[in-house]
């Protein structure tokens, strides 16, 4: 699959590697069941394997049905396309973000970058308040210690005449 082939869309619920990776899983138990359907001759108990609310959602955004072969092999090559071809950006948080708060930064990422990016979030305690952006060749911090360490004499400043008052 080449770039101008990709005419599929990522959902929001699907933001980092891991998803990519979990959903490729999914479809290939989802493929595996088919399979096995093809060589039972009896269909006397048959449990279809239950899909994530988050492959469920990427499939009906891409008007697919899970249960057609073609769409199913469409989709996986689309996942394998991602994970293997999306950009990539690593964010560091002082504590764990919350999903409602990572929707909205990889939604904005999509249409600011690329509506294919993937996001990595990682914790660093020392940060404090704010976060820092790293891709494969830039990196900026947006950290509280960074604007504080930055703006020192003006801090020293402004605390000597609060307690001179």
């Amino acid at each position: 699959m080449k770039d101008h082939e990709i005419t599929l869309n990522l959902t929001s619920a699907v933001n980092s590697l891991s998803d990519v990776n979990k959903l490729i899983n999914e479809l290939e138990s989802i493929e595996e069941f088919f399979l096995k359907m093809k060589a039972k001759s009896s269909l006397s108990q048959v449990d279809v394997p239950k899909s994530s609310i988050a492959l469920e959602e990427l499939a009906k955004l891409n008007s697919l049905n899970l249960m057609k072969s073609e769409d199913r092999e469409k989709l996986n090559l689309f996942l394998h396309f991602i994970r293997t071809k999306s950009p990539t950006i690593h964010l560091s948080f002082g504590s764990s973000p919350d999903d409602k708060f990572l929707t909205k930064v990889t939604d904005w990422f999509r249409a600011q970058v690329n509506p294919y990016l993937l996001i990595s979030i990682g914790l660093q305690p020392t940060i404090g308040a704010g976060f820092k952006i790293r891709t494969t060749n830039k990196y900026y911090d947006f950290s509280l210690r960074k604007y504080l360490t930055a703006n020192k004499q003006t801090l020293v400043e402004t605390l000597g005449t609060i307690v001179k008052q």
